[in-house]
């Protein structure tokens, strides 16, 4: 991890980097963050795997053999996988019930001011933090669950739209069709977006 941030800090008038943190630890996790151009915030983290030991369920199958390239030898680091993306909240008990009762998803590990939930299939996951003040996204950014046919999707609208807001739907976009696609954007009780479609 030291590696990387000597790496980014070296290099980030090159890159157009700012917000540039020293390694820390958090969650059973060591990191660095840092907004790349785009004015998005990403972050390198090392998972620590015995925090399995204390709550912190780790998500199998990010890969299964370490990546080696010769070409990024000289960074000092090589990235291994894409492994999370992250969220805000304003509840965590409301959105924790609402991603597993509506969205049908899993809590992979919760905290007082953070949780980690994802799908069953995939090992990728999201953070979700309890914040204030909040940041609130356009619906531009957000995450998409695939259903297995375009009549789950229209089944979801429909049901969306009789119980949506009763289940913590903030907003409720349109059914569309694009491209032989059905899909439609929704925002859940924090305000963040969603994505249905097939």
């Amino acid at each position: 991890m030291k590696a990387a941030w000597k790496h980014l800090e070296a290099n980030k008038e090159k890159y157009g980097l700012s917000n540039i943190t020293k390694p820390q630890s958090a969650h059973f996790a060591y990191s660095i963050y840092f907004r790349e151009p785009g004015g998005n915030h990403l972050e390198i983290e090392y998972y620590n795997p015995g925090g399995a030991q204390h709550g912190r369920a780790r998500t199998a199958g990010h890969w299964n053999k370490p990546l080696t390239d010769e070409r990024l030898s000289q960074r000092g680091y090589l990235p291994q996988a894409f492994t999370h993306g992250t969220l805000q909240c304003d509840d965590i008990e409301r959105s924790r019930q609402f991603y597993t009762e509506v969205l049908g998803l899993e809590i992979l590990a919760g905290f007082n001011n953070a949780q980690y939930i994802k799908h069953a299939a995939a090992p990728w996951y999201i953070v979700v933090l309890k914040r204030s003040p909040r940041q609130y996204l356009a619906p531009v950014n957000r995450f998409t669950l695939q259903m297995d046919s375009a009549a789950a999707v229209e089944q979801a609208h429909r049901e969306f739209s009789i119980n949506g807001a009763a289940a913590g739907i903030t907003e409720l976009g349109k059914l569309d069709v694009i491209d032989g696609k059905t899909s439609f954007v929704f925002s859940d009780p924090d305000r963040n977006w969603w994505e249905l479609n097939a």
